[in-house]
């Protein structure tokens, strides 16, 4: 039997994106939960301790997808969670600001579903090949 992979959080304002995208990587074998912005999204993580990536889009109500990253890196229980970026917006954060919020990588919508299914498979099992 295969090792329980930690859950991962998908936060996007888009909810047919945000359903599709839990529907995919579930086939994909990868448990999802999600949240509709950042703020509800911060909530959920500050609320348990077996997240094991965030996949956050960029332009949302209420808190963006920036400023949920920068909570996460000033709250030490969540300062080391592998974050995983897709926005559809075309302008690119500078480099030096996506390093310094320690951003794993970074998608633009449209997004290939089993790309990012790969992504967070070597993400939570950086030892293993994704299949």
């Amino acid at each position: 039997m295969e090792p329980e992979t930690p859950p991962i959080l998908v936060v996007d304002d888009d909810t047919d994106l945000r359903t599709i995208t839990l529907a995919l990587l579930r086939l994909a074998g990868i448990h999802a939960l999600s949240a509709e912005n950042g703020l509800v999204g911060l909530e959920i993580l500050k609320s348990r301790d077996d997240i094991g990536c965030l996949v956050t889009d960029l332009k949302m109500p209420v808190m963006t997808g920036l400023e949920l990253i920068e909570q996460l890196r000033s709250h030490p229980p969540l300062e080391h969670l592998p974050v995983i970026v897709m926005t559809a917006y075309q302008e690119k954060i500078p480099q030096s600001q996506l390093e310094a919020l320690r951003v794993s990588t970074w998608l633009t919508k449209p997004f290939d579903h089993l790309e990012l299914a790969s992504l967070i498979k070597s993400i939570l099992n950086p030892g293993e090949k994704a299949s």
